[in-house]
């Protein structure tokens, strides 16, 4: 997946070289390690147990009053172009679902995927990942590349192919983080800010045929073809 961060980051250079004038935005590009499990302490993750929570019984539960599994958690000292988007003092974002395989977090008020944020003294009252959890997926280290990017790849289809390509390998990118949702659907989500889009390359969660789960300021839900 690093390879693909490096073509988006090759050809949105060459379009903005090419192009000085035209908009741009810097987004984060993450990708799952397979091969690396997060250390106890590391905060950015995708599956595996959480840091931040003393116990599973912190955890948030859904509509049936169930406890809802962790999918990924956002560092934002890793990634502080996030802190633009969150209350002040946020140092990090987990995700939940409820039931991953099934997952029927469809629109961002179904009950069934809820976004917690974290404080310095969150983390620092639970400094590794959260003990009495058993995950249904192990904890993977994320790797992070930070990419200028033209607005264009993001705001429309263009017959540039420069721009044709940086949207394909954005849009198929395992997560980005900032710059604006590439829907596969209707829009939703558009008085809250938004915080970045995965699919199942990056975490081990049913998300349709081809679907994608968007991160909101207020919400989490996903959309498939």
């Amino acid at each position: 997946m690093q390879q693909k961060a490096t073509e988006l980051k090759e050809k949105s250079a060459q379009y903005l070289l090419e192009n000085p004038s035209a908009p741009r935005t810097t987004i984060y590009y993450l990708w799952r390690e397979e091969e690396k499990e997060a250390a106890a302490g590391e905060i950015l993750r995708t599956g595996g147990a959480p840091v931040g929570f003393a116990s599973a019984a912190d955890f948030p539960q859904d509509e049936e009053g169930e406890r809802m599994e962790h999918i990924l958690t956002l560092d934002v000292e890793r990634l502080p172009l996030l802190a633009s988007h969150l209350s002040e003092g946020t140092k990090a974002v987990s995700l939940f679902v409820s039931n991953p395989p099934e997952n029927e977090a469809y629109t961002p008020d179904s009950g069934y995927a809820a976004l917690r944020f974290l404080t310095a003294a969150d983390l620092a009252a639970a400094p590794t990942a959260c003990a009495d959890y058993t995950p249904y997926t192990p904890a993977k280290s994320v790797g992070i590349a930070s990419i200028e990017i033209p607005i264009a790849c993001l705001e429309t289809i263009s017959e540039n192919p420069l721009i044709v390509e940086a949207r394909k390998l954005l849009m198929n990118a395992p997560c980005y983080l900032l710059g604006a949702p590439i829907w596969i659907q209707d829009e939703e989500g558009d008085e809250a800010l938004f915080l970045g889009q995965f699919d199942d390359k990056f975490a081990d969660i049913n998300l349709g045929d081809a679907g994608i789960m968007y991160l909101f300021s207020n919400a989490a839900f996903w959309q498939c073809y």
